[in-house]
């Protein structure tokens, strides 16, 4: 067990507290079983003059790590293994993203120690906000399904929301404000990592679940593993599931992007990583991300649709992505932004293809663009555009969407315009845009176009595809993978990145593709 959690903690350790951690003994010595028959905690033990008291210290097998000086004494007074958990990492140097100072913090299955100077003797040990963290990463706009307990209620002006029943009853007796803080939210449903759904209520350091399977039980009432989650996000490899297909990405610069998938998966690329972001659609909905588009680095739009083909809208701002719920039941493929207050974005409702304006801040009425699923769409400018799908190839100007003729028998996935007269079209041959007409270029099929600043044209497609245009012919580029490519982009002739299957990233420097290693 221990080699499953070592070695996951790329922070740097404090040096006294690591070699303690790194102490294998699982024996608690004499000193600290005096300190336990006496019964001292931390409200009567001044933690400060054991900080770093090896004395004081538990070596957990189950995890490999070990819980020393004050927050063994803070994790004994507080609940234990019951509330608290078992330690999963050594403590380690973190940021507080509540005030940005640098603090000591230790993860436990269902918290995260913070050792604050600056907190009152005798312990100077509080719990970390991860409720805070992880609800508003989860639900920016507010969990939906909300519900107020009848059952003795009490109410908590400082956050609009109340506690009562068997959640009122665990908060009172397993520390109250201290551990728990005050509720955020009211008791709601939410689908766990098990598949099952529960009632839940978050507050400022906790998620309180409702176990109705251990009714009559001490276990009734149990705390989510939020230090689990946050120590997740945090330190651990970003794992994308074998069967989900990123189909899109949008870079922003060479330091910043964002890409999406098929199983509802946002995944954000910066300070050098791609992170998981939690998405804020309802849990349960089955959601298909299929295009994303970001104006800057603080406005952006995915679009896609939910498993009964309802069209799926969501904005980037304020740090966070939310769901627009003022659309028409259309299934969403693709979009083009103009501008951060004119873009287009294309899909399907029934049988017809439809394209859908955003204007003066606001999704307008569907227009007609096409018999088919349309599935690609390019702006040039407010004034012109074109889009495709299957086998129907639609041109926006004049103020409207027009069938535009194209080379018989190829299906058409996307399209990228260079400018008002040059671009292409990927599908199961490449397209290419002279100023007048669309010809046939290349044989070859492809998923996406990516076209560089310089004019260079890239396409990627299935079983790992890369092909490159020079002089105007095609050639195939070695390629370091076999999954499908569904998406690429090219930030300079030196830099790009693509997207495919079973969440396969590819980074492109110096002549070179490479497969990004999460």
């Amino acid at each position: 067990m221990t080699s499953k959690w070592k070695g996951n903690v790329k922070s740097t350790a404090i040096s006294l507290f690591l070699f303690a951690t790194l102490v294998t003994t699982p024996s608690v010595n004499s000193h600290l079983l005096a300190a336990l028959s006496d019964r001292r905690t931390t409200a009567d033990t001044d933690c400060s003059s054991i900080a770093y008291d090896f004395d004081y210290r538990h070596f957990f097998t189950e995890t490999g790590y070990s819980i020393v000086g004050c927050f063994y004494l803070y994790w004994r007074a507080n609940g234990g293994l019951t509330q608290q958990g078992y330690p999963i990492s050594e403590p380690i140097f973190e940021i507080s993203p509540s005030d940005g100072k640098q603090y000591v913090v230790q993860y436990f299955e269902r918290a995260k120690f913070q050792r604050r100077p600056d907190h009152d003797a005798p312990n100077p040990v509080m719990l970390s906000l991860l409720g805070n963290q992880l609800y508003q990463q989860r639900y920016p706009a507010g969990a939906l399904g909300q519900r107020l307990s009848s059952d003795n209620p009490y109410y908590f002006p400082q956050t609009g929301h109340s506690i009562g029943g068997k959640f009122r009853t665990y908060w009172e007796r397993h520390g109250g404000l201290p551990q728990q803080g005050y509720p955020i939210s009211d008791e709601f449903t939410e689908q766990a990592s098990d598949g099952k759904s529960y009632t839940v209520q978050y507050f400022e350091r906790a998620r309180f679940e409702y176990h109705s399977e251990y009714v009559g039980t001490p276990y009734e009432v149990l705390l989510g593993q939020l230090g689990w989650q946050g120590y997740q996000q945090q330190y651990l490899p970003l794992q994308i599931p074998d069967d989900d297909r990123l189909a899109s990405l949008s870079m922003i610069s060479s330091v910043e992007g964002w890409a999406v998938g098929y199983q509802g998966t946002i995944l954000h690329y910066k300070d050098g990583k791609w992170q998981r972001v939690a998405s804020p659609m309802h849990a349960g909905t089955h959601s298909f991300f299929r295009a994303v588009k970001m104006v800057s680095a603080d406005d952006g739009w995915i679009v896609g649709y939910t498993g009964d083909r309802a069209g799926i809208i969501l904005r980037y701002q304020a740090d966070h992505w939310q769901y627009v719920d003022d659309i028409a039941p259309a299934a969403l493929y693709d979009l083009s932004m103009v501008s951060p207050t004119l873009g287009w974005a294309i899909g399907y409702q029934g049988a017809d293809g439809v394209a859908l304006p955003y204007k003066d801040g606001a999704w307008k009425e569907f227009q007609s663009a096409g018999e088919n699923v349309m599935s690609g769409i390019d702006m040039v400018s407010a004034d012109e555009g074109w889009a495709v799908g299957a086998f129907d190839l639609a041109h926006y100007y004049e103020g409207r969407w027009q069938r535009s003729a194209a080379p018989t028998g190829i299906r058409l996935l996307r399209v990228r315009m260079a400018s008002v007269t040059a671009g292409w079209i990927a599908g199961t041959a490449i397209l290419h845009y002279n100023g007048s007409q669309w010809v046939q270029e290349s044989s070859e099929a492809a998923n996406d176009i990516g076209i560089a600043p310089n004019g260079e044209v890239w396409a990627v497609g299935g079983e790992g595809k890369i092909l490159h245009r020079g002089d105007g012919q095609w050639a195939s580029v070695p390629s370091p993978t076999s999954r499908s490519l569904n998406a690429i982009q090219m930030l300079s002739p030196t830099e790009g990145w693509a997207v495919g299957d079973a969440g396969t990233i590819l980074h492109y420097q110096d002549g070179v593709w490479s497969v990004y290693n999460f």
